[in-house]
């Protein structure tokens, strides 16, 4: 009988590393998105920057 308990409790230790393990990989796969999502608003927002300033150049030199 104390083997079986044992057991049980391994397979519920197990199951929660599975878990936790789960939510880890889903916490840095969320966050990835998030840097990724945010690298990529800088690079709208650098481009709209640029096009801000051509566009006062042009209306400089006219």
């Amino acid at each position: 009988m104390e083997i079986q308990k044992k057991i049980t409790v391994l397979r519920e230790n197990l199951n929660n590393l599975r878990s936790s393990v789960e939510d880890f990989k889903d916490h840095h796969n969320s966050k990835k998105q998030k840097i990724k999502n945010l690298e990529d608003e800088i690079k709208n927002l650098r481009k709209q920057m640029s096009e801000y300033i051509d566009e006062l150049e042009l209306l400089i030199k006219s």
